[in-house]
């Protein structure tokens, strides 16, 4: 647990540790909320590419929208929220497709 004044208890009563140096630094961090700021920020960035991919010409914004999607799975975004994404994704790659080579569903 951690104390008011900034000192948090180490494990095993081993003693008190600084949550930050004399200038200010910052000696420990929370994994769990590093974390969760990093989950969503990738889900931000996923919803900017829709929004992004949503007013762009055929085929534009695949490309950010398919990285966007790989980083909020490096960031430990499930798949049932990224669902919708995935979706939009399929729906692009069709559409570059049939542009392409004026055929839908190659695949």
């Amino acid at each position: 647990w951690q104390a008011y004044n900034g000192w948090v208890r180490l494990a095993e009563r081993a003693g008190w540790m600084p949550s930050h140096d004399l200038e200010g630094t910052q000696l420990l961090q929370a994994i769990f909320a590093e974390e969760q700021r990093q989950r969503r920020e990738a889900l931000a960035a996923v919803q900017a590419c829709l929004d992004r991919a949503a007013a762009a010409p055929a085929g534009a914004g695949m490309q950010g929208l398919r990285v966007a999607i790989a980083r909020a799975r490096a960031a430990g975004v499930g798949d049932e929220e990224l669902e919708h994404a995935e979706v939009v994704l399929a729906r692009l790659r069709a559409q570059d497709e049939e542009r392409i080579f004026g055929v839908s569903n190659l695949r």
